[in-house]
């Protein structure tokens, strides 16, 4: 069912899917249509890199690689990280095709591909970016109101336990919280991100 919203006694068009700052997202709200878009572009920028280039070197490829695909599937990746499995594995689907075709790199797996060409996984940079995201928020490097609307205490044991978060903050919280609390107390009192 659809409501009509009104704003300054104009009836506003209801709509399916809207674009905001490079986002695009539906009406549930869900970012598949954003995963869809940008997964487009990136496999599209990955085979020009394999087509445009002569050298059939790894290293160079992958360098070129890093530059110019990565930035169009991490911008922004706190506000859309996706919770669904298929938009996860095709965001991941980009890079694991272009290691794919990298010569003599074939018959490895995704994971062994990875580590000799020196690369995280995309889910695994898109959660060192939440964790920063959540870094910044929690030591005030970022002016936000988030920290109000949480309780923030350290246990006797290492980690963090937020509590009383609100659904605002879930999806960021509900992402990293898991891999703070495999951190040493030191970590978490650390005072930079690096």
């Amino acid at each position: 069912m659809k409501l009509n919203t009104i704003l300054a006694l104009q009836k506003l068009p209801v709509v399916d899917r809207i674009t905001d700052l490079g986002i695009a997202y539906n009406n549930r709200p869900k970012f598949s249509p954003h995963v869809d878009n940008i997964v487009s572009k990136a496999s599209l920028r990955a085979k020009l890199i394999l087509r445009c280039f002569q050298s059939r070197d790894p290293v160079l490829l992958t360098k070129a690689f890093s530059v110019f695909v990565p930035p169009l599937l991490e911008f922004s990746s706190v506000v859309w990280n996706p919770v669904l499995k298929q938009d996860i594995t095709r965001l991941e689907s980009v890079q694991r095709k272009f290691t794919k075709r990298l010569s003599g790199l074939r018959n490895f797996s995704y994971t062994t591909r990875l580590s000799y060409l020196g690369l995280d996984s995309l889910q695994c940079r898109r959660i060192k970016a939440d964790l920063s995201m959540c870094y910044k928020i929690i030591n005030n490097y970022i002016c936000t109101q988030v920290v109000s609307l949480c309780t923030f205490r350290l246990p006797n044991k290492p980690g963090v336990i937020l509590e009383n978060y609100t659904n605002l903050v879930s999806h960021l919280f509900v992402t990293v919280i898991p891999s703070p609390n495999a951190l040493s107390l030191c970590g978490i009192l650390s005072l930079s991100v690096l």
